[in-house]
């Protein structure tokens, strides 16, 4: 797993609002404190290491965590395909697929079928336990 620095930690604690470092593989390798918290379900998941395309697709939890599920399922294998193309011989990636594909019979039918586009980052929606729903434009 990748590390983060210790100055990008120390950053992120000191942030007073929910965040997040995740890398292009949409792994989570930093959480400060309120962030952990937003995207509880995700940390304590038993689909580890921490991976929103893990979550989605082989955690039942998502279906509630995010509002549209199928929306941010396409959006992120879209983003996945797009990461692929730019490093086709990223190892994690190849294992990522991989696993998803062997495990998840909804991820191999969206990733024959999803092509990689570019398109502007539309907010993405989950369901919080704490605060109801909330709306991110991080992707």
């Amino acid at each position: 797993m990748q590390r983060v620095r210790p100055v990008v930690l120390r950053i992120l604690e000191s942030i007073t609002a929910p965040a997040i470092v995740r890398n292009s593989r949409v792994d989570y390798l930093a959480a400060n404190l309120l962030g952990r918290g937003l995207y509880a379900p995700l940390f304590e998941s038993r689909e580890q290491p921490p991976n929103s395309v893990r979550f989605t697709f082989l955690d039942p939890a998502a279906k509630d965590f995010y509002v549209d599920c199928e929306r941010t399922a396409k959006d992120l294998v879209a983003h996945l395909r797009s990461f692929a193309g730019r490093n086709p011989y990223d190892r994690g990636l190849s294992d990522l697929v991989g696993e998803l594909s062997t495990r998840s019979e909804e991820f191999r039918t969206c990733w024959a079928r999803t092509t990689s586009v570019t398109t502007r980052p539309e907010p993405n929606a989950c369901a919080t336990r704490s605060s109801g729903s909330s709306t991110s434009n991080m992707r």
